[in-house]
């Protein structure tokens, strides 16, 4: 371990910003937000060594966890003891709201900027500390949202034009409107294309299990978060009786959770973000976790900006397996604020070269789009 003054955490600030999207998410529950109300973090050692982590998350306030919680019980803090780090933050969080996982976003934050550091210290890719570099070309499945069938004909061509092998379609709201869209594209797309169904929890399992196999012939990679996400036994239902694979999303926040949707045999797929898992760390052991039951990884963030799809990019490169595309093709944000963006080609987003994240954020961007509160 590198000990002494170029290890040691000298300082932690918070940047809140606001971020216009392009357009809005469209899900079958409602839209999203108009803009992206993230922050971003950087981390400093004594001798100046900095790295960057980003908050994904709605609530605007998180930013005054760190300052509230946390600051100051992490200088001094070795940026090497991961584990250490986040002893800290299950303590702090404890205490302040008795409810470990709510501070998620903001743990994953820091912990990206210390993932960093360390990358610059050794000189060495982040994927690399994680296990080393599998691939350096990220699959990606690219989202056709909710709209007529006619609207996400003409986006699943833009898309698949753009050199996408898989299209993520949301259904659950009206079975004929789903089917007729799911036509549309299907019948404007190559049947090499291939398409993700995603209920966000709308469907019993009797329901799903219907309506799952009446879609199957739409050539269905995999299924997304069927039924509630607290309802193992039906999504275990689901999973013994679907023709494809069952995608578990928001089914868990943590490895006990994911533990626990596993062992029920609720899902063949976890779908893990950093920012709702607490971090690279957490979502390093689910991804072992997860091995060990036979089952498989994807990651995915919302509507992430440009730090939070780097650390995603660098997991995915260095899991062992990645037979599911990763849902960060959302590149939905004005600007992702860094210096110089991911190579984004063919359905695929590349590595970024460089240790550490291998991105920078720029500075000029930050200021521009911060915001007070």
């Amino acid at each position: 371990m590198i000990s002494g003054s170029s290890s040691e955490i000298a300082k932690i600030e918070v940047f809140p910003v606001s971020v216009p999207r392009r357009a809005v998410f469209a899900l079958q529950r409602g839209n999203s937000d108009q803009r992206s109300w993230f922050s971003l973090v950087r981390v400093t050692t004594e001798r100046g060594v900095y790295g960057w982590g980003e908050c994904v998350t709605r609530v605007r306030s998180m930013h005054h966890v760190v300052s509230d919680h946390l600051h100051d019980q992490l200088i001094g803090h070795n940026v090497f003891d991961v584990a250490g780090y986040h002893q800290i933050v299950d303590r702090e969080e404890m205490l302040a709201v008795e409810r470990l996982w709510h501070w998620n976003p903001i743990r994953a934050a820091i912990e990206m900027a210390i993932f960093d550091i360390q990358g610059k210290l050794l000189n060495l890719p982040l994927a690399q500390l994680l296990g080393g570099i599998q691939r350096r070309e990220i699959p990606t499945v690219k989202n056709v949202g909710v709209g007529s069938p006619e609207q996400s004909a003409e986006l699943a061509r833009i898309h698949t034009s753009a050199g996408y092998k898989l299209l993520k379609v949301r259904v659950g709201a009206d079975a004929e409107a789903d089917e007729r869209r799911l036509e549309a594209i299907r019948s404007t797309v190559d049947e090499k294309i291939s398409i993700r169904l995603d209920a966000n929890q709308a469907w019993s399992a009797h329901e799903a299990i219907r309506m799952i196999h009446r879609y199957a012939g739409f050539g269905l990679e995999a299924v997304e978060q069927p039924c509630a996400f607290w309802d193992t036994t039906s999504n275990a239902r689901v999973t013994k009786a679907s023709p494809v694979a069952i995608i578990s999303d928001e089914g868990f926040v943590s490895v006990p959770e994911a533990q626990q949707v596993l062992s029920a045999g609720a899902a063949d797929v976890l779908h893990a973000y950093i920012g709702k898992c607490g971090g690279i760390a957490p979502v390093m052991e689910i991804a072992a976790l997860a091995r060990s039951f036979g089952a498989e990884l994807t990651l995915g963030e919302r509507v992430p900006l440009g730090v939070s799809e780097a650390a995603h990019l660098h997991v995915a490169a260095a899991l062992p397996e990645l037979n599911f595309p990763c849902a960060l093709a959302y590149d939905l944000n004005e600007d992702d604020l860094l210096v110089e963006s991911p190579v984004r080609e063919g359905g695929f987003i590349r590595l970024p070269d460089g240790p550490g994240l291998g991105v920078d954020v720029d500075l000029e961007k930050l200021s521009r789009y911060a915001r007070s509160s």
